[in-house]
């Protein structure tokens, strides 16, 4: 599979991460949806972007985590 980097992430999101650490803005200006997707991506890193071994770990079929992506990339 590919390899999902920050770069992959909307734009208003790259400056909520620093290191290799989740270090990004208070939780209440991010929706659920946006502190998701750190998260997700946060985990993706941490394993070299192996979405099967992210899906392992975020406790979720590998077809949920790849539908999310998808759906995540197109907007």
């Amino acid at each position: 599979g590919e390899v999902i980097e920050a770069i992959d992430l909307p734009e208003h999101l790259h400056a909520a991460r620093s290191g290799p650490e989740f270090a990004g803005p208070p939780a209440s200006s991010l929706s659920m949806r946006e502190m998701r997707l750190l998260y997700i991506a946060n985990v993706l890193e941490g394993v070299g972007g192996d979405r099967v071994r992210a899906a392992r770990i975020l406790k979720i079929g590998r077809t949920s985590l790849y539908r999310y992506l998808a759906s995540h990339r197109q907007q």
